[in-house]
C-alpha cells in the first residue's frame, strides 16, 4: 500500500509545474478525483484511501469542503431519517422531496442514471485521473454503457450498483415492502424470492406514488392504472418526453408512443412488433 502510495505521488511530481498550478483545469480535476474516491471501494485497485493520500486528492477534499462544507455525519443531516430509496431517488432526479401524491417513473430514473448520463459522470472521472495521474492505469473504465472497475488481481468487474435498472429495483423494494438486499442482487440467496434475475426484467412497477411520511419514513406504493395516465409536471421531463419528435429515430430504432403516459420513445426495430401488437401492447407506432 505504501509503495503504491509513493508511486503515485512520484507520478504527480513527474508532471512538474502542472500539478502545482492551481488553474480551474486542474481544480475541476481535482474536484472530480474527490467524486471518484467514492466509487473506489472493496477489492478495487488503487481504491479510494489511495488516491485521497496524494495531493491532488487532498486538493480535491480542501476544494469540496471549500464549495460544500465539511462531511456532516448521515445521523446529524436534517430529514435523512425520514429517506428512503425512493424518496432518495425522487430527489435525485426531480430536485426535491417527495410530496403525498408525487409520482416517480421509471423513465426519470432511466434518464438521470442511465448509461448516457453514467457516460458523463464517469467519463469526467476517468478522464481526469487520465490529466492528473497518467503514469497509472486507472481503476474504472466504461465501456459499452457499463461501469466496469480493476480488480487487485487485475480483473475487470462490472458495477451493476451504477445502472439504472439497479436503482429502479430499490425503488420497486420500497414499494413493495421487500428487503433491500434484494434491489442490487448483492445477496444471491435472497434472489430465489421474488426473482432470481431482478435486474434483467426491469422495470416490473412502471411508477410509483408517495404516500407522504408515515411512521418516520417516505412510503409509497405501485402506481395505479389512471395514476399512470396523469400529465407530466415536471418542465424539464415534459419537454423531454412529451413534444412530438421532430428529428428522425437513430439508426435500428423506431418511434413510439406509450399507450398510456403519451410519452414519445424509440425502441429497437426487432422489439418493436412484439411491443405494438395485441391487446395488451404497451406502445404505438409514431411517425410516418
Amino acid at each position: 500500500m505504501a509503495n503504491l502510495k509513493s508511486r503515485i505521488e512520484q507520478a504527480e511530481k513527474k508532471l512538474g509545474p502542472q500539478l502545482g498550478n492551481q488553474s480551474t483545469e486542474a481544480d475541476d480535476d481535482a474536484l472530480q478525483l474527490y467524486e471518484m474516491q467514492f466509487y473506489l471501494y472493496g477489492q478495487v485497485h488503487p481504491d479510494g484511501r489511495d488516491l485521497m493520500a496524494t495531493p491532488i486528492g487532498i486538493r480535491g477534499r480542501e476544494l469540496h469542503e471549500q464549495k460544500y462544507g465539511p462531511i456532516i455525519p448521515v445521523h446529524l443531516c436534517p430529514g435523512w431519517s425520514e429517506g428512503t430509496t425512493a424518496s432518495r431517488e425522487f430527489e435525485h432526479c426531480l430536485h426535491h422531496d417527495p410530496n403525498a401524491g408525487d409520482l416517480l417513473r421509471w423513465q426519470h430514473v432511466r434518464t438521470m442514471r442511465g448509461p448516457e448520463m453514467n457516460e458523463i459522470i464517469f467519463g469526467d472521472m476517468i478522464s481526469a485521473w487520465g490529466h492528473q495521474i497518467p503514469l497509472l492505469p486507472c481503476p474504472l473504465k466504461f465501456d459499452q454503457g457499463k461501469l466496469f472497475k480493476r480488480q487487485r488481481n487485475g480483473e475487470w468487474l462490472e458495477e451493476v450498483d451504477v445502472s439504472w435498472m439497479a436503482h429502479w429495483r430499490g425503488v420497486e423494494c420500497d414499494a413493495r415492502g421487500e428487503p433491500q438486499e434484494w434491489a442490487y442482487g448483492r445477496t444471491p440467496s435472497l434472489w430465489e424470492e421474488p426473482d432470481p434475475n431482478p435486474l434483467g426484467r426491469m422495470p416490473s412497477i412502471p411508477a410509483v406514488v408517495f404516500e407522504g411520511v408515515i411512521d418516520g419514513k417516505h412510503r409509497c406504493r405501485p402506481a395505479t392504472t389512471e395514476e399512470l395516465c396523469q400529465p407530466e409536471t415536471d418542465e424539464f421531463f415534459r419537454h423531454l418526453w412529451c413534444e412530438v419528435p421532430e428529428e428522425p429515430a437513430p439508426a435500428g430504432r423506431i418511434w413510439v408512443r406509450d399507450r398510456r403516459s403519451g410519452f414519445y420513445g424509440t425502441l429497437p426495430v426487432e422489439h418493436v412488433a412484439e411491443a405494438t401488437q395485441g391487446p395488451n401492447a404497451e406502445y404505438i407506432l409514431w411517425g410516418k
